[in-house]
């Protein structure tokens, strides 16, 4: 029998147990035996997102414009009991999450919560819900009631999925409940263990959530006091595996790693001085590992396409080891006037177009088209 599947020998035998009766808390047993009230229920999901307002009673608009004032708030249905059993949809009593809306995931159409409602003489009243009910970390995109969401209890309607740690394809896709853990709907996470947080995107493959994805899985790595051992720098700055250092010295770092296929780095300020006045005073230290059988020349490129570091690089020798390089300012920091031409002035916009940026003109007071154009020569001039 596949995991997720119905048991249909005794599907209807279960249904009056569980959904219509124990699972549910209604009025009925098995047996036609009256229950107490029960102020904690299951409830299956009927009504998500904004709802048209009625206007018929005031009662019905207030509580559709509270309802819709919460983008948390959903209505639900308790299967198997007096309570809902004579309302329509509509009617249903609006349900407001029981946890903080900054951790708090909206259920889906036919997912299955719980319930709490305030006393058997306010079980029309507002509800407060705790859910969605997921069986499993397999369902987390969706885990619907009538379907698997009731899975492992004792009196669910379908059989358990197949348990994680059997699947190979599926090893390093969940992290153990041990450490903090923020699954996301759809193939990402937020994993929190001893100084380490780590936040993944595409950790499986493509709808199929017990395949790792080992081609091109997204992520952010913070380790904190990670032992790390540096070598001495050679003549070219580079650390070198080969060369003798008798001082090596192993010290606790903070590491960040970020994996991708592309990495943009973007800031709203320059931070390490003018980039028009030349005193810029900064440097960038690469750390990388290499896994070379045999010794291998190489050139380690630092490139900026409009500043003077584009001409940067260095050649080392690696092998099997943890290597870093440092690439320090070039001269001037300035533009390259040799291939750039650089025209400055304030934003066009209309509280900046007629003021002055710092010692370079106010966009009004050049015509900065032109000089483009001129500066392009005709057979490459742009018509704006």
């Amino acid at each position: 029998m596949k995991s997720g599947q119905p048991l249909k020998v005794c599907s209807k035998k279960l249904n009056n147990m569980s959904i219509n009766g124990k699972l549910s808390g209604g009025l009925k047993n098995t047996f036609n035996n009256s229950r107490p009230f029960k102020n904690i229920q299951f409830a299956k999901v009927i009504t998500v997102g904004s709802v048209p307002v009625r206007k018929d009673t005031d009662a019905h608009e207030k509580q559709d414009i509270r309802f819709n004032a919460d983008n948390h708030a959903i209505r639900v249905r308790i299967v198997g009991s007096k309570y809902d059993n004579s309302l329509t949809d509509d009617n249903l009593p609006n349900a407001f999450p029981l946890t903080p809306k900054h951790t708090n995931l909206r259920p889906k159409v036919g997912e299955m919560v719980v319930v709490f409602m305030f006393g058997e003489d306010e079980s029309k009243s507002d509800r407060l819900y705790v859910g969605p009910f997921i069986s499993s970390e397999l369902n987390l995109s969706e885990d619907l009631m009538d379907v698997s969401a009731t899975a492992n209890l004792i009196d669910g309607i379908s059989t358990p999925s197949e348990e994680i740690s059997n699947i190979p394809s599926a090893k390093g896709l969940y992290e153990s409940p041990d450490h903090l853990v923020i699954e996301g709907r759809n193939n990402t996470d937020i994993i929190q263990k001893d100084g380490e947080i780590l936040i993944r995107s595409g950790k499986y493959k493509n709808n199929s959530p017990k395949e790792f994805n080992n081609i091109n899985p997204g992520y952010i790595q913070i380790k904190f006091d990670q032992p790390f051992m540096e070598k001495e720098s050679n003549e070219y700055g580079v650390s070198d595996d080969t060369s003798e250092n008798k001082n090596d010295k192993s010290e606790k770092l903070t590491v960040t790693n970020i994996v991708s296929n592309k990495i943009n780095l973007l800031s709203y300020n320059i931070t390490y001085g003018n980039r028009f006045n030349n005193d810029r005073v900064d440097s960038i230290k690469i750390h990388y590992s290499s896994n070379f059988e045999t010794k291998k020349r190489i050139k380690v490129y630092l490139g900026d396409y409009i500043f003077n570091t584009e001409s940067q690089h260095q050649t080392i020798e690696v092998h099997k080891g943890t290597y870093w390089s440092t690439f320090s300012s070039v001269g001037s920091h300035s533009v390259n006037n040799d291939k750039h031409s650089l025209i400055v002035c304030s934003h066009p916009s209309p509280l900046s177009c007629s003021r002055k940026l710092k010692q370079f003109p106010a966009f009004k007071e050049i015509n900065t088209f032109m000089i483009i154009n001129m500066e392009l020569k005709e057979e490459r001039a742009i018509i704006w």
